[in-house]
């Protein structure tokens, strides 16, 4: 499944994906590979 394109726009160094999960308007955790996602982590 493709959720996006990593790209380099804007007032960046490197390319990059921003990515941002929500349920009724709360921030929820995201799951890759059966690990969570953290703020600035490298996967």
């Amino acid at each position: 499944m493709v959720i996006g394109k990593v790209g380099n726009s804007g007032n960046s160094s490197e390319p990059h994906l921003h990515i941002h999960a929500e349920k009724d308007g709360e921030g929820i955790p995201v799951l890759f590979d059966s690990r969570f996602l953290k703020r600035n982590y490298l996967f």
